[in-house]
């Protein structure tokens, strides 16, 4: 009951695996850290266990987009564009930037964007 109140789901969902299971599942990881338990290790630095949190951030989606660019992951940030209903311009005005001048990347990027003035 604790855990649900603290957002983490049914206390049912924590009780097999624990919180860094859970976590783990959430962050996409849980097939590694299942492998890595079965192996004894974390799978990182031999004979080293577990899993330590180093940041735990909240960001807003603009702030999610611009990182999905820094990284070059159009697609992830198209996708956060679409989900949050930001303008998809920011994200082909920096995958125009980061090409090099081809017929392909004018096509794939110069007509779907609506301000072409910035």
């Amino acid at each position: 009951a604790a855990a649900a109140a603290r957002g983490y789901g049914s206390s049912s969902d924590l009780a097999p695996r624990g919180f860094a299971g859970w976590l783990a599942g959430k962050l996409g990881v849980a097939d590694e850290a299942a492998a890595a338990a079965a192996a004894g290790s974390s799978g990182v630095l031999g004979g080293v266990t577990g899993w330590r949190l180093v940041l735990l951030a909240e960001r807003t989606p603009q702030q999610l987009v611009q990182v999905h660019l820094r990284c070059h992951d159009w697609g992830s940030a198209f996708h956060l564009s679409k989900v949050y209903g930001l303008d998809a311009d920011v994200v082909y005005r920096a995958r125009w930037s980061a090409s090099t001048v081809s017929r392909a990347a004018i096509a794939d990027n110069l007509p779907k964007m609506r301000d072409r003035r910035a």
